[in-house]
């Protein structure tokens, strides 16, 4: 991942809405006006003026042939006993 993706995403998880990219009125002028997005034509986007640069092939709105299969790992899943979070576990997320 590029230096540029990881800021972006740092920056739009900072716990403190203060400091978070985005979370405050022209939110979203914020987010376009960071470099990872510097050769994005906004206009072209809002227009619909731009070529999709991957088209996936569908037979129906329903077809999930483009995505990786993970029904054995759902049922794993399910099959596992769910548990509580560990303290260590819960400090992690103290802040959020």
């Amino acid at each position: 991942m590029s230096q540029l993706a990881k800021d972006l995403i740092k920056r739009m998880l900072t716990v403190t809405p203060a400091d978070r990219l985005g979370s405050f009125h022209g939110a979203d002028k914020d987010i376009q006006s960071h470099p990872f997005f510097d050769d994005i034509d906004w206009d072209g986007v809002l227009e619909k003026k731009l070529k999709v640069p991957f088209e996936p092939k569908v037979s129906d709105p329903l077809d999930g042939s483009n995505f990786d299969d993970y029904s054995k790992l759902e049922a794993k899943v399910k099959k596992e006993k769910l548990s509580m979070l560990t303290g260590a576990e819960q400090k992690l997320f103290k802040n959020f």
